[in-house]
């Protein structure tokens, strides 16, 4: 397991069991994950140092920027996690598609992600913190087959349960 495997876990953990309560992380984590997508593709070749300051410098911007721009940046957060989650699954179904078809499933499934969240805001960024915090670490442990879904399912049930007491407590306190 490299470095970046390594941040992966960790930007994934934070955002399995933290993803709503600390939304500025969620919308740094969305950035990370399409930096880091991103720069594996435009710098393919690049050394993994390379490629993980872009994901760490676009993870910066977004929890910058969601400091002062909640709504938008969560909404745009929305976009990138619901595009990587709706590829992600396609890939893990083996649904194959001609490669212009990724992007109109990538901006349909952004589309929906960022829909989600503005329309239920606490339960979308519990929901889809959750998912993409554990698909995050399957994916960083080299899990395959049903050892992959399997423990992707049991680790979205124990983020999206631990992130609703989180939440529920919130509400009882104030």
């Amino acid at each position: 397991m490299g470095a970046d495997d390594a941040v992966r876990i960790l930007v994934g953990v934070v955002l399995l069991f933290l993803g709503r309560k600390l939304f500025w992380v969620f919308v740094g984590a969305a950035g990370f994950i399409a930096g880091l997508n991103l720069a594996e593709v435009l710098l393919a070749g690049a050394q993994r140092w390379t490629i993980l300051a872009v994901g760490l410098i676009a993870a910066i911007i977004g929890a910058v920027l969601a400091i002062f721009l909640q709504k938008v940046m969560v909404a745009v957060a929305g976009f990138l996690i619901g595009g990587y989650l709706i590829l992600e699954l396609m890939q893990a179904a083996n649904i194959i598609v001609p490669q212009t078809w990724d992007l109109v499933a990538y901006i349909a499934g952004g589309i929906i992600g960022a829909i989600l969240v503005i329309s239920l805001f606490d339960w979308a960024l519990i929901i889809l913190s959750a998912l993409a915090g554990a698909v995050l670490m399957t994916q960083s442990l080299h899990l395959k087959g049903s050892s992959a879904g399997i423990s992707a399912l049991v680790l979205l049930i124990l983020g999206i349960a631990i992130q609703a007491r989180l939440l529920h407590k919130r509400r009882s306190t104030a």
